[in-house]
């Protein structure tokens, strides 16, 4: 997570002004201390509230980008709620906030690739859902050259996600295919 510290403490040359009606400062740092929590139950309601918060678009991109690693790191929570409570927050901010999350599309998709072969149903569906919503948003341009990337990971599970993930873009891909270099 982010140091209390550093979370509080503006950045430097970044607007510290929300957007009207934003969330309080007190709100806000709920949310985040919150999806730290020990308890499954806080956890998936910070990320509600953290969902919330971006669906409404009332949190500047600073606090957005705060959201990025959270996400990141509780897709791989123990709870499956927690997770399904985590992924909702990334399909929301991957439709309010894209380039927010672009930067970080490596290190997102490949806790979600591990996400598809989860025993859990819920969870493997909506993993399915927040990779095609990944489809829809950045397309095939942006996600190619990413998911090249993500084949070097040495879990092989992962390999054989972004490959079938590949596989599912080529039907989406005749634009990006036919643009010569």
């Amino acid at each position: 997570g982010i140091p209390a510290a550093a979370r509080r403490a503006p950045r430097a040359g970044a607007a510290a002004k929300e957007p009207e009606g934003g969330p309080s400062d007190d709100a806000w740092y709920g949310a985040i201390d919150g999806a730290n929590s020990s308890d499954w139950l806080t956890r998936m309601r910070s990320f509600d509230s953290i969902t919330e918060f971006v669906a409404t678009g009332t949190l500047s991109m600073v606090r957005s980008s705060d959201c990025v690693p959270l996400v990141i790191q509780h897709l791989s929570d123990t709870h499956y709620r927690v997770v399904l409570a985590v992924m909702q927050t990334c399909d929301t901010m991957v439709e309010k906030v894209p380039d927010v999350l672009a930067p970080s599309l490596e290190r997102l998709l490949v806790p979600l690739f591990q996400r598809l072969t989860d025993t859990k149903r819920q969870v493997a569906e909506k993993a399915r859902s927040s990779l095609d919503a990944l489809r829809r948003i950045y397309g095939v341009d942006t996600l190619v050259p990413v998911l090249h990337k993500v084949l070097d990971v040495t879990n092989n599970k992962v390999r054989v996600a972004a490959i079938e993930f590949m596989t599912y873009l080529l039907g989406f891909a005749a634009k990006y295919f036919s643009v010569a270099p």
